[in-house]
């Protein structure tokens, strides 16, 4: 989907959009959207969840959702078990993640869930891959 796309199916879910960062030489596209801000359009003051969208014009896309309740996370590892995906690693390190307690990656044959848990009591999040553009980003040490 393209981002406006996105916004649309976001906005109707509850979603409001927040920032666009255009790719870089050396970085990825961030665009963010954010459930039940505390202050609309200020990234500092938080929310509910987060939904961010890593994007180069001519790459897989990545998406990381960040929440912060365990309801969420139930529904995570449901669709875990429904993709009928295999956990292929777990640690407690990534680069260029802070705050991280450890995470699991599981797959199938088309996609990879990063599930991470933070430092933060109820803090997690899920990076979810093409396989293929996990593959290439783990060779390329850009998780």
């Amino acid at each position: 989907m393209q981002q406006n796309e996105i916004t649309e199916k976001l906005h109707k879910k509850g979603w409001l959009f927040m920032i666009n960062n255009a790719p870089t030489a050396d970085f990825m596209g961030k665009a963010v959207w954010a459930y039940n801000p505390v202050e609309v359009g200020n990234m500092e003051k938080g929310a509910e969840a987060w939904c961010v969208l890593y994007y180069l014009p001519k790459s897989s896309s990545r998406i990381l959702y960040n929440y912060f309740n365990l309801k969420a996370l139930t529904r995570i590892h449901k669709k875990i078990k429904r993709y009928k995906m295999s956990r292929i690693e777990t640690g407690n390190e990534l680069k260029g993640v802070s705050s991280l307690s450890s995470y699991t990656d599981y797959a199938n044959n088309t996609f990879v869930f990063s599930l991470m848990t933070y430092d933060t009591p109820i803090r997690f999040g899920i990076k979810i891959f093409d396989k293929e553009d996990f593959m290439k980003a783990k060779e390329n040490n850009q998780l």
